[in-house]
């Protein structure tokens, strides 16, 4: 079952605390996808988006303190 992406954006801000859980558990299917040849690239991409993301969030709170 998929959902629309507006369904996803309402489960996301319902959470709090799960947030972290929801982000390590994405992390650990991508990175159990990249031991597969047919789904690496996609992991890839994943891990890649993850570093851009991330690096813009801890640049946004540097710039903060």
């Amino acid at each position: 079952m998929t959902s629309s992406t507006g369904e996803l954006w309402d489960r996301i801000g319902l959470l709090e605390e799960e947030s972290q859980q929801v982000l390590i558990a994405l992390f650990e299917k991508y990175e159990t996808m990249l031991g597969h040849a047919d789904s690496r690239e996609e992991s890839q991409h994943f891990f890649s988006l993850l570093q851009i993301v991330l690096d813009q969030v801890e640049s946004c709170n540097v710039n903060r303190r």
